[in-house]
């Protein structure tokens, strides 16, 4: 084999390991596939829905149970893949159709369900539904609440509209929002809406 015809395979092979991933679509995410962060966002959008502000999408809890999920809530990331396909499952069987796909409403009594741990018992296995739900609306308040720079509250976004001020962080630098600047510290009821 000559070493052209060696490398141009070696990269078409890695091409495609790369794009195949571990769920099929490529994601943006390092555990979630496309299919899980499509439903936990769909979750995550029945727990601290958009209102006024930012729920935790906007506020982008995503990305802080991403990198948590590979840190300090490493023993979760079981119950994690566990439950979003077991949410997944009970969508078909539910509704016949994906939970991110479903109306809000629709997603609403799936997760009502849920909380209440009525959701088919052989989709769920070993792992109680209401337990799945606890621990992810656990984890999605730490990470919309919490410190910007854990990955979650993105641009400090439930402190301005909770009209918390920027806490000092001892032996730190302050935070920067680029986006907004200084005015991204000012509560947002302080603010002048358009």
């Amino acid at each position: 084999m000559k070493r052209r015809t060696l490398l141009q395979s070696a990269l078409s092979a890695a091409v495609l390991a790369t794009s195949a991933g571990c769920g099929g679509a490529r994601s943006q995410y390092r555990l979630f596939s496309a299919t899980e962060a499509d439903t936990l966002a769909a979750l995550l959008n029945q727990i601290i829905p958009d209102d006024e502000t930012p729920g935790a999408v906007g506020a982008n809890v995503i990305r802080f149970l991403d990198r948590h999920l590979a840190r300090a809530y490493v023993g979760h990331r079981a119950a994690y893949r566990k439950g979003l396909q077991a949410l997944e499952d009970s969508a078909h069987a539910v509704y016949q159709r994906s939970f991110s796909a479903l109306r809000f409403e629709e997603q609403e009594a799936l997760v009502e369900r849920m909380e209440k741990g009525d959701l088919p018992a052989e989709l769920w296995g070993d792992l109680p539904p209401r337990e799945f739900f606890r621990t992810v609306r656990t984890h999605s308040m730490q990470g919309y609440y919490g410190d910007p720079r854990h990955g979650g509250n993105q641009d400090a976004l439930s402190w301005r509209a909770l009209g918390v001020p920027h806490p000092p962080v001892r032996g730190r630098d302050d935070y920067y929002f680029p986006k907004q600047g200084a005015a991204a510290m000012q509560p947002l009821a302080d603010r002048q809406r358009p």
